[in-house]
């Protein structure tokens, strides 16, 4: 499969990535890579029926994930994988050289998380793991839709690093 975007979006399939998305990067197969949906079958079912019958969809666990991304069967598809937070691409990435861009799209606000975008909120953790990605050469973009500017994530970070890392970390 050749991965034609990666994007951490926690509401995973929706109009802007199905219309937005798809459309943009021509993408023909989505891949949501999640432990949780992959085990829930009422979840899994809910975004079968969201995705259009021209789309393919698989929806696995990281672990399942490499097997699933190089399986011969989608050796001809555009694969949008879609995760639900940072640490699930660290993850991956660990097991497959699967892309060399994040696109970071939508983490919603929880206790302890600070803004970076429109509906893109951080916590630590979550940070420090987009700092980790990008040192190992991962391209970190914000953006909600295809037309929106791309915001570069690490530098926002790193600008605002007293948010997210405290005031005597380097990195």
């Amino acid at each position: 499969m050749q991965i034609v975007l990666a994007r951490i979006d926690d509401r995973l399939i929706h109009g802007q990535v199905v219309v937005g998305w798809v459309t943009y990067t021509g993408a023909n197969h989505i891949v949501v890579i999640n432990d949780t949906v992959a085990k829930n079958e009422m979840q899994r079912t809910l975004l079968e029926i969201a995705v259009p019958v021209h789309l393919r969809v698989t929806i696995c666990t990281v672990d399942e994930a490499p097997s699933k991304i190089n399986d011969v069967e989608f050796k001809n598809d555009k694969g949008l994988l879609l995760f639900t937070n940072p640490i699930d691409v660290q993850k991956l990435l660990g097991k497959c050289n699967a892309f060399e861009s994040l696109n970071v799209g939508g983490m919603k606000f929880s206790p302890g998380k600070k803004e970076v975008l429109k509906s893109v909120y951080l916590n630590t953790r979550d940070a420090i793991t987009l700092l980790k990605l990008n040192e190992c050469g991962i391209e970190i973009e914000g953006r909600m839709v295809p037309t929106d500017k791309k915001v570069d994530v690490v530098k926002y970070i790193k600008d605002h690093r007293e948010n997210f890392l405290g005031k005597n970390e380097k990195n």
